[in-house]
């Protein structure tokens, strides 16, 4: 019998759910949510992402996440 692990894989950081790590060269439609820098944020506009287009520099593409 195997062993299984409790948590998060090795190496992943913790976020809440349905949060992924925001990406380069990934596309975003609206609505989508994405964590950068330890923030967590959601998609105003459909767009592909490049090194301009992150959360925290393109605030008319992203808006910071709140319950």
């Amino acid at each position: 019998m195997g062993r299984q692990r409790a948590g998060p894989s090795k190496g992943r950081q913790d976020m809440a759910a349905g949060f992924s790590e925001w990406k380069v060269n990934r596309q975003y439609s609206v609505n989508d949510r994405t964590a950068y820098l330890g923030k967590q944020y959601r998609c105003l506009v459909t767009h592909k992402s490049n090194s301009a287009s992150n959360p925290k520099t393109a605030t008319k593409m992203w808006q910071k996440y709140t319950d």
